[in-house]
């Protein structure tokens, strides 16, 4: 019974030093990040906290800061306690605060940093361990966009757009001009495209972190050209105006089509099938505003006399030198002067016609 009731002893004795050594090892407490969503350019703070050193121990634990890039899979050691064995081009330090937190700093932090950070103690009971995620929060930016396009009409069109960034950013289209999103997708698609699709259309590409909520953004920018066949629009075709009056006749005519070319204005009289040329001189002003696809023009007649009157023509050329106008006809109106005169002198007529019947009848 002696022997049993010793061994027992024993063994408990064992256990309870077992327990008490479990409870008293070092052990990492947790790893701390700040700022806890960095960004390219900021300087991030990793601290590894541990638990149950004893200061009265003359070993201290040793710690290992190791890295696994996000595009490996294997373990890479970059520092030894406060020692940095892995500067990472100067840019990273790091220093014992006390028995139980280390740290280390990057100065500044890159995109190509992001991976997993663990912190672990080595000693003689064992490895422990930490592991923390290092994800930088970069703003989205475009690696890809289509190029400015020329199509013609009913062909298929597909724009497409690119887009980087940590977290991974959302993609939509839309076109200048135009609140609302056209499209979230990466590719956007006409399938025929008609000249109402012309214009310019933006990728917008957007992220937000999750903690702070912070939302950054990129844009980028294409052209859709069509080519259509030109068209004239103009404010008026018949213009009528007093001559001899110091006044000005004017007409404003829009042309729409791509490609357009010359766009120029013709004169002729009336019964004459001859043609002159208008340009700017001490008669004529031609102003012309033009865009991509599209042309304002304004012809001005000034100081209209009599002989102004006749067919002003607008004519454009288009692609494959398609030839398109508009006529606009000057024509005289009676001056109101003339006019009140000639209604007096009706009236004095009239009323000469009436006394004269009225003679007649009393004869």
């Amino acid at each position: 019974m002696k022997i049993k009731h010793l061994i027992f002893l024993i063994l408990c004795q064992f256990m309870v030093c077992l327990v008490h050594g479990q409870q008293s090892s070092v052990q990492v407490e947790k790893i701390e990040m700040f700022p806890v969503e960095p960004r390219p350019g900021e300087s991030v703070k990793i601290r590894c906290f541990l638990k149950n050193v004893d200061p009265s121990k003359k070993i201290k634990p040793s710690i290992l800061w190791s890295i696994r890039e996000s595009e490996s899979r294997s373990w890479r050691i970059i520092g030894n306690g406060a020692s940095i064995t892995d500067t990472f081009n100067n840019r990273l330090s790091g220093r014992k605060e006390s028995d139980e937190v280390y740290e280390i700093v990057f100065r500044p932090i890159q995109e190509t940093d992001a991976g997993t950070i663990k912190c672990e103690i080595t000693n003689t009971e064992g490895q422990i361990f930490k592991l923390a995620d290092l994800r930088i929060y970069s703003p989205p930016y475009i690696t890809y966009i289509t190029q400015d396009i020329y199509s013609q009409i009913g062909k298929q069109v597909i724009l497409e757009c690119r887009a980087d960034g940590y977290p991974k950013p959302s993609i939509k289209w839309s076109r200048t001009g135009e609140m609302s999103a056209v499209l979230y997708s990466e590719n956007f698609e006409i399938t025929s495209v008609s000249r109402e699709d012309r214009g310019t259309y933006r990728c917008y590409a957007e992220n937000e972190t999750p903690i702070n909520r912070i939302r950054q953004s990129a844009e980028a920018f294409v052209t859709l050209t069509i080519d259509f066949p030109p068209t004239i629009s103009c404010d008026t075709y018949t213009i009528y105006q007093v001559p001899n009056i110091n006044a000005d006749a004017e007409v404003t005519c829009t042309v729409e089509g791509y490609p357009l070319n010359n766009v120029r204005w013709y004169y002729s009289q009336k019964d004459f099938n001859i043609e002159t040329e208008i340009t700017s001189d001490q008669h004529h002003k031609v102003e012309t505003i033009a865009s991509p696809d599209s042309i304002k023009s304004v012809l001005v007649i000034r100081n209209v006399n009599d002989q102004h009157f006749g067919d002003y023509s607008i004519k454009v050329e288009g692609g494959f030198q398609q030839i398109v106008q508009k006529t606009i006809t000057l024509e005289p109106m009676m001056n109101p002067e003339a006019l009140l005169n000639k209604a007096h002198d009706l009236k004095i007529k009239i009323l000469i016609i009436l006394l004269n019947l009225i003679l007649f009848f009393k004869i």
